[in-house]
């Protein structure tokens, strides 16, 4: 989002945190645990903000204002349970895309090799999902160097799995065969298979860049960097 004047550093750097947020989560509702900041100082920060906003900006600050309702806030364990069902709803989408990719191209003659890509993103995602937040929250003690090297590594995996099927769907399956149902032999059968795997394909990167965000990045970034000790300043 564009800078308002007016504001306190610490405010600033909340709504950017909180707009970039906003602009990565799919729809629905979700655990208020995501926010880098309570409900009320994120509210507090966007009525200073409207209070000096120019006109382009009011509709825009109005609307992630209206957002900040939509993520619950039930005690601490059940917020919990949320947070831990939303890790695993970000895994699962690109998750079982790619298993349903590997074996279509395991039953086409392609190779089953794409099957362990597809299993990696399963076991990284799933382990990423469970480990990083309880290292972020040092539930998970840092001294065991091995264990969370093993969790890195296995993390880079992850990612690396899922960009090799990203680029088999969207540029193999999808522009490869776009260019051979079209130009080399005309086939309009191939050629609607063709653009609707590039299309899924670029839906599979877009859900793959997501996780990536929210369970590589988003927690050590973010978990706890604000407080409310300015709500009155």
């Amino acid at each position: 989002m564009s800078e308002v004047r007016g504001l306190s550093d610490s405010d600033l750097a909340l709504l950017k945190v909180y707009a970039e947020l906003m602009n990565r989560l799919p729809g629905g509702s979700w655990p208020s645990a995501l926010l880098p900041a309570s409900k009320q100082r994120i509210a507090v920060a966007i009525e200073r903000a409207l209070a000096n906003a120019d006109a382009s900006q009011v509709e825009y600050l109005r609307s992630i204002r209206e957002a900040v309702d939509l993520f619950r806030t039930p005690n601490t364990f059940q917020d919990d349970v949320a947070l831990r069902s939303f890790r695993y709803r970000i895994v699962i989408y690109p998750a079982l895309l790619s298993s349903v990719y590997a074996l279509l191209l395991g039953i086409r003659g392609s190779g089953w090799i794409w099957s362990f890509a597809a299993l990696g993103i399963w076991v990284g995602g799933l382990a990423s999902a469970n480990f990083r937040p309880r290292v972020v929250r040092e539930e998970w003690p840092r001294r065991s160097r091995v264990a969370w090297l093993g969790l890195l590594i296995l993390e880079y995996l992850t990612l690396g799995c899922g960009l090799a099927l990203a680029v088999r769907l969207t540029l193999g399956s999808g522009v490869y065969g776009l260019y051979r149902s079209t130009l080399v032999s005309l086939n309009v059968i191939r050629a609607t298979l063709s653009l609707t795997a590039l299309l899924v394909g670029l839906g599979f990167a877009r859900a793959l860049n997501r996780m990536r965000f929210f369970l590589f990045d988003w927690f050590d970034r973010f978990y706890g960097g604000f407080d409310d000790n300015d709500l009155i300043n």
